[in-house]
């Protein structure tokens, strides 16, 4: 497989290759979509997409997380652009949402009637996946190239205002990639998404990494801990993604109910969006019986920028790890880079960053320099390429991690 092609392009190798593989497994109703299926019924949705919506277009997508969400965030990217929105926002965040990603387009499961109603006040055309059917003819995916805009995405910043991070098939694939290499992920991997995958996490390291390597994506929906211990267990899993905050929950739970926690199936866990204690960390691998990945990445980076090694004796203390491809560069106060060793701003460069906002608050904000960008953070490299990240340049939201809204 070639790196850094279109998302169409890469799924249709894969099906090609081993077009009788499962994709897709509903953790909860059982159902599977083998990799041939899956490129042919994503196909079928983005031709029927395309035939009432320009190629193209900016298309927003509210729905609960699952099988249908996975499926239809794969067919609007196919020939459009996919701006995931979360179920749980409110109709003015709804149509803030909207406006700021200048998207006139909304698909929704089940659409209550305020966000109808605003949709047709502001001229928005509102649908559910039940209601597109193909009309016309329409372009072949090989019209779709790397520079087009796969995803809009939405970020917190150091305002109120989020900030909008488009990502073209070439940042989204390049993150996969990436995601995949850090993992040594291939197609014996079967990972147990119980994660909101209107983000990045959910769309890049939960779906297009696990199906880019050939693996299995098992969709349990939401996180609960109940659905954890039935599908951890059930669905044989080699890894699953947790926040600090939910693992630190999962292992007080299995100390409740002084049930251990390790699947046998179960070859790693992965750990992102925000710092990790030492502690934590422990207990996590003595529970699990396996190692633990911490990341470092954003939004704007698609999202993996460090992941601290599978091989657990060569983790670094206090260390995000070394870049899984990305350029990472150590400034001082005026632009100038710094030695190993000395604090600066953490400035990126590579095929998976973005080429930056259009929200016009971040204009303000010297946030590409060079073609580098600026993340905001304060870190340094030591001599073998380690990450350490020690905080905020300004006083923002998230502190280090993946940024999400």
């Amino acid at each position: 497989m070639s790196d850094a092609v279109t998302i169409p392009h890469v799924l249709s190798e894969v099906a090609a290759r081993s077009p009788d593989a499962v994709a897709i497994e509903d953790g909860i109703s059982g159902s599977l979509h083998t990799f041939g299926d899956l490129v042919t019924s994503t196909d079928i949705r983005s031709r029927s997409l395309a035939s009432i919506v320009p190629a193209r277009s900016r298309v927003a997508v509210i729905m609960d997380s699952g099988t249908e969400l996975s499926l239809w965030l794969l067919a609007i990217m196919w020939r459009h652009t996919v701006v995931p929105l979360s179920p749980h926002l409110s109709v003015d965040e709804v149509r803030r949402y909207l406006m700021l990603t200048k998207t006139r387009w909304l698909i929704a499961e089940t659409p209550s009637e305020p966000v109808a109603a605003m949709c047709r006040n502001e001229g928005i055309c509102v649908t559910t996946p039940d209601a597109i059917h193909a009309t016309a003819t329409v372009e072949d995916i090989d019209s779709i190239r790397e520079d087009d805009i796969a995803a809009v995405l939405l970020t917190s910043g150091s305002t109120s205002t989020p900030k909008v991070v488009p990502l073209t098939h070439r940042n989204l694939m390049t993150g996969a990639q990436q995601v995949g290499r850090s993992l040594d992920l291939s197609p014996r991997d079967r990972c147990l998404v119980l994660w909101a995958q209107h983000h990045i996490g959910g769309l890049v390291d939960l779906l297009l990494a696990p199906l880019a390597a050939g693996g299995t994506v098992i969709n349990g929906g939401g996180f609960s801990l109940e659905t954890f211990w039935s599908l951890s267990r059930s669905c044989n899993p080699t890894w699953m993604q947790f926040v600090p905050t939910t693992l630190d929950e999962t292992l007080r739970d299995s100390e409740r109910r002084s049930v251990p926690l390790a699947p046998n199936s179960l070859r790693f866990i992965r750990c992102v969006a925000a710092p990790i204690t030492p502690s934590l960390w422990q207990r996590a691998e003595e529970a699990f019986a396996c190692p633990l990945v911490h990341t470092y990445g954003m939004t704007e980076a698609s999202p993996l920028i460090t992941s601290t090694p599978l091989d657990s004796s060569r983790r670094i203390l206090g260390s995000s790890g070394r870049s899984q491809g990305t350029e990472i560069r150590i400034v001082d106060d005026v632009g100038r880079p710094v030695e190993p060793g000395i604090d600066g701003a953490i400035l990126l460069r590579g095929p998976n960053v973005f080429a930056g906002y259009e929200t016009s608050a971040a204009d303000e904000e010297v946030t590409l320099i060079d073609g580098w960008f600026r993340t905001g953070d304060l870190g340094h490299l030591d001599t073998d390429g380690e990450l350490f990240v020690i905080g905020r340049e300004k006083n923002m939201i998230n502190r280090g991690g993946e940024k999400i809204n």
